[in-house]
């Protein structure tokens, strides 16, 4: 006897259930497939987000040059460090506010951020295929730079999104707001200040800082040997109730070449050093101006509060 089996082709049920998986199977490509756009689409907009400031970028060229040496009668021929930054926008569109920053970096520790040494404080806009070579060899002078030097580039770009290509070259977006001021460890500190000379504008800073905060009154009046001859102090004592109340930071900055800008910052309790990432406005601080004298063969100070333009300062002998 033969036994008949059902076909299951003659089966509505069995075709129903086909085309159901087979809708499923279809349903699931598409949803593959709009994953897999989502994703390329977001990616596309990442890059595109990022494409005018993936071409603004910054970096430090380091040459030697001959220099003639003076050893009694004789003219030997040595070497000078010369240190300059290149910034270069290689893109079609400006970026603005752009602002830069020099570190130094020991082989596993961590940067150490020198300020803008003579580099421009804010340029207002970069435009496409453009850029700038500055030379900061004699900023970098009191200093013990034997090691690698980096350059931090911050900017805006045209959609004012605000970018940072950090230290180790990486490009991030950033928040604008302003960082805190944070207590500088000593050995950081130390190296941030530089060499204890008179052509060292820090050197000078606290030079006349510990002197005008002492308790005698006669160390207020030495203070004003480290003023410029133009600058008119009156009652020391002023300055000395001033600077009592604030910190010095560890950020020099130099708006142009042979003028330096030491920010002081309150409050901070025992008057101690702090460290900053950057000049912008602080409530409760004021700027110490600096001018360097050739006649003097040092800096001095020329006055306290708000930053004194450069063109307003005294001129200098040649």
């Amino acid at each position: 006897m033969t036994m008949a089996f059902p076909s299951f082709t003659d089966d509505p049920i069995f075709w129903a259930a086909v085309g159901s998986l087979a809708t499923a199977g279809a349903l699931l490509v598409s949803i593959v497939l709009l994953m897999f756009q989502f994703r390329d689409r977001t990616k596309a907009k990442k890059q595109e987000k990022r494409f005018s400031a993936e071409h603004v970028s910054g970096w430090i060229n380091v040459n030697y040059e001959p220099k003639i040496i003076k050893k009694g009668k004789e003219d030997l021929e040595g070497l000078k460090k010369k240190v300059k930054v290149s910034l270069k926008n290689t893109g079609n569109q400006p970026v603005f506010d752009v602002s830069m920053r020099v570190a130094e970096k020991f082989p596993g520790s961590d940067y150490v951020k020198l300020g803008n040494l003579g580099l421009p404080t804010t340029i207002p806009v970069l435009p496409p295929e453009d850029g700038g070579e500055w030379d900061i060899s004699d900023q970098l002078a009191h200093y013990d730079v034997l090691t690698h030097m980096y350059l931090e580039v911050t900017f805006r770009d045209s959609a004012d999104r605000y970018w940072k290509r950090d230290f180790s070259g990486k490009l991030k977006e950033i928040n604008p707001k302003k960082k805190k001021y944070q207590k500088a460890n000593e050995s950081e500190m130390h190296r941030q200040l530089g060499h204890p000379s008179p052509e060292n504008p820090f050197a000078i800073a606290i030079a006349f800082y510990t002197l005008i905060t002492s308790e005698s009154p006669s160390d207020w009046q030495e203070a004003l040997n480290y003023t410029t001859p133009e600058s008119e102090w009156g009652d020391p004592e002023k300055s000395h109730n001033l600077l009592t109340e604030l910190g010095m930071t560890t950020y020099l900055e130099y708006p142009t070449k042979g003028v330096a800008y030491v920010r002081f910052v309150a409050p901070q309790k025992d008057n101690v050093v702090v460290k900053a990432d950057h000049m912008g406005p602080l409530v409760d601080a004021r700027i110490m101006t600096l001018q360097y004298r050739e006649e003097f063969e040092s800096w001095k100070v020329h006055s306290i509060g708000l930053p004194c333009p450069p063109e307003h300062l005294p001129p200098r002998k040649k």
